[in-house]
């Protein structure tokens, strides 16, 4: 076993959400979207490539055609697997909230960046007068929301490699 700090459950987590997002093709120490929750974890992107791997070895759809992954799957891989085997809409839900909450991580620093300095635009050569509302200008408004919709359709679009399953056109990933 390699000599380094133990996974933490919320880690498994979070790895195990981009497994399954993640077309196998993916699973690449270079994919952008690894090198950043791998830094936000204080892992190196290789470990985190290492360990979705693993996962890969535990995937019966991926032993079907004929991928196995790595063979270093630890114990905590084959809990996590069997966790999201048990109750997939239960810790779909969960392991989109922690990489979510991992990748809001730091995001408050970007907002350091200087503001761009805008030119002012030209005037229009028609004048328009200005046109208050006299209304109310806010409403209220509630929307149904399907909770785990972004883990189910980011799953669904990685086991069809990004293809309509009916047609095979390509769709917008995400």
């Amino acid at each position: 076993m390699a000599s380094g700090r133990a996974w933490t459950q919320t880690e498994l987590m979070i790895a195990m959400n981009l497994y399954c997002k993640l077309p196998f093709g993916q699973l690449d120490h270079r994919n952008l979207l690894i090198i950043d929750v791998a830094q936000k974890l204080g892992r190196t992107p290789s470990s985190l490539s290492m360990k979705l791997c693993n996962l890969a070895s535990l995937d019966p759809r991926q032993k079907a055609r004929g991928i196995r992954g790595l063979d270093s799957s630890s114990k905590g891989d084959k809990e996590i697997w069997n966790l999201f085997n048990a109750d997939w809409e239960r810790y779909g839900i969960e392991s989109e909230e922690c990489l979510q909450t991992l990748l809001a991580k730091d995001a408050d620093k970007e907002s350091n960046i200087p503001a761009l300095v805008k030119k002012p635009q030209k005037q229009s050569a028609i004048k328009m007068p200005a046109i208050f509302p006299n209304g109310a200008t806010e409403t209220e408004a509630t929307a149904k929301v399907r909770i785990g919709q972004r883990f189910f359709r980011q799953s669904v679009l990685a086991s069809y490699n990004s293809r309509c399953c009916i047609t095979g056109k390509g769709i917008n990933k995400f």
